[in-house]
């Protein structure tokens, strides 16, 4: 069996060298040997960049998201395919980094040159040497362009029922001011402060998109609360 390097220290034993007929190199670093497999038909971006952030590798992937070509993409080209609206809190998330720890973590836009839409959610990681130095930063990036698509269709489907639609006490403020009581008495008839009646009141104006007490009063008349 094959001794360990740390074996054969404690023995004492001197390790092989070239002068033996040994050829021996430093370990490739793992995202390079991913580097082809990420290069094909990987399903999410990927990409590297120098200790200062400038690109230096992006895979196919990548490319058909950010719709830019691969030597665009290079240095600080890549910035240009993200959304003028994300640019600046992306680059302020990305240079807020902990030094030492950066694990870099966001939902972002791709804003492509035919003016296509692409959101993704960005990971990245430090590289550093054998010292421990900083390197360079390894990431991907995911298409969730349909995930957000359908969320907003499903906040779509439940806002009237969770934000629009009034509720008992609401209808209650809505009742007793159509009724001509002021707040003060709507309290002590609710059993609750002033400032409670009025936040219900506000709230219901903003569901109904009502702009004055006149048009919450009819709004009361209408729904049957009170006899016009």
């Amino acid at each position: 069996m094959e001794r360990s390097r740390s074996q054969l220290q404690q023995k004492n034993v001197p390790e092989p060298s070239a002068a033996d007929g040994h050829e021996f190199s430093a370990p490739a670093s793992p995202v390079v040997e991913l580097q082809p497999v990420l290069s094909g038909t990987a399903p999410a971006g990927a990409y590297r960049t120098d200790a200062k952030g400038e690109c230096t590798w992006v895979n196919e992937k990548w490319c058909e998201l950010a719709g830019m070509s691969c030597e665009d993409a290079l240095g600080n080209g890549w910035q240009r395919a993200i959304h003028p609206d994300d640019f600046e809190r992306l680059m302020a998330e990305w240079n807020g980094l902990p030094s030492g720890g950066g694990l870099f973590c966001s939902e972002y836009r791709y804003l492509r040159p035919d003016g296509s839409v692409r959101w993704v959610l960005g990971r990245a990681t430090e590289e550093h040497d054998e010292t421990g130095t900083l390197t360079g930063f390894v990431g991907v990036c995911v298409d969730i362009t349909e995930l957000r698509q359908r969320a907003v269709v499903h906040t779509r489907r439940i806002a009237p029922k969770f934000h629009r639609e009034p509720t008992a006490r609401e209808l209650d403020v809505a009742r007793l001011l159509a009724q001509g009581l002021q707040n003060k008495q709507i309290g002590i008839r609710l059993g609750i402060s002033v400032r409670t009646v009025e936040a219900h009141r506000a709230s219901l104006m903003r569901k109904l998109r009502l702009k004055s007490i006149a048009g919450l009063v009819r709004y009361a008349i209408s729904r049957g609360l009170v006899n016009g």
